[in-house]
């Protein structure tokens, strides 16, 4: 955590905020260190953007978050509220001071080496912010992320890449971050946030920010506008696609008239007629059978 929160000191510093860093503080300096960066912010005027980055260990109890310093003992849920920091109490600070813009950061839904005994909800509790602020974790609230395998955590490496490129309006900013931390860990982290901002406010644009120097003559330091990424020419909308003309049903055909049958001649009949077919005798045929029986009958009779 000590070197992602050096990793995005040094790329808001270089987007044009003047930054005030702390690390591995007790919980004494702790709360002296937030006292004064809100009293500090109050005095920097209307105009001011103040973005705050708290990186360690969070932690979720009741439905409220804490910040743990670097020297609590916690055993059980008192040790919480007696030993950690209450976020819901410093962000009402923060919001009573008037400035355009508030952006807080919890890099701290880690899974916890102590509070054995006490009895947390994982993660970080959802927090709804005051009108002109973004609230952004490191995970979805009720979710831990994975260890950093690296340096810097992903969540922190990424955000500081999206900060340095500029160009980016906030709500848009954390939503990459989102979709890329997302991709990188394979949805084993899914940062969130939630922004009610009422103004335009582009990072790497220029803008001093956080707090006024404790020198009251000393002016704010603002550094050099990043030259701004080249707008993405818009792609032509493409032209509708004309509907295709149906084709004309086809006309139904006129029946085809079927030719008369020609006449078949007789012997043709005959000739196709089967075989087994008896023929039927004309008459001379008939007659001269029965005259030829009779005879047989007569000469018949004479023998007998």
């Amino acid at each position: 955590t000590a070197n992602d929160s050096a990793l995005i000191a040094r790329t808001l510093q270089n987007a044009g905020f003047e930054v005030t860093a702390a690390r591995d503080l007790d919980g004494a300096t702790l709360r002296r260190s937030l006292s004064d960066f809100t009293a500090k912010l109050g005095a920097a005027g209307p105009e001011t953007v103040a973005f705050v980055y708290l990186g360690g260990y969070g932690l979720q109890l009741q439905g409220e978050n804490y910040f743990t310093p670097v020297d609590a003992t916690i055993v059980t849920d008192a040790d919480i509220a007696a030993q950690s920091v209450k976020i819901s109490d410093f962000l009402h600070s923060l919001t009573a001071q008037s400035v355009r813009s508030r952006f807080v950061v919890f890099d701290a839904a880690r899974a916890t080496p102590f509070a054995k005994d006490a009895q947390l909800s994982a993660g970080l509790a959802y927090i709804e912010p005051d009108v002109g602020s973004l609230v952004a974790f490191n995970a979805a609230p009720g979710f831990v992320a994975p260890e950093a395998a690296g340096a810097n955590s992903v969540y922190a490496a990424t955000l500081a890449d999206f900060i340095a490129k500029g160009g980016l309006q906030p709500d848009d900013l954390f939503g990459q971050v989102r979709l890329k931390v997302t991709e990188i860990t394979k949805s084993a982290e899914v940062p969130w946030h939630l922004a009610k901002l009422d103004g335009s406010f582009t990072f790497g644009d220029g803008v001093a920010a956080q707090v006024a120097p404790s020198e009251a003559a000393k002016p704010l330091v603002v550094a050099t506008p990043a030259e701004a990424p080249k707008a993405v020419e818009a792609a032509k909308p493409v032209e509708a696609v004309k509907p295709v003309e149906l084709a004309k049903p086809l006309q139904p055909e006129k029946p085809v008239k079927m030719a008369k049958p020609l006449p078949i001649p007789p012997k043709t009949l005959e000739a196709v007629r089967p075989p087994d077919e008896p023929t039927q005798p004309n008459a001379d045929q008939t007659v001269a059978k029965n005259e030829l029986a009779q005879r047989k009958l007569e000469i018949g009779r004479a023998h007998v």
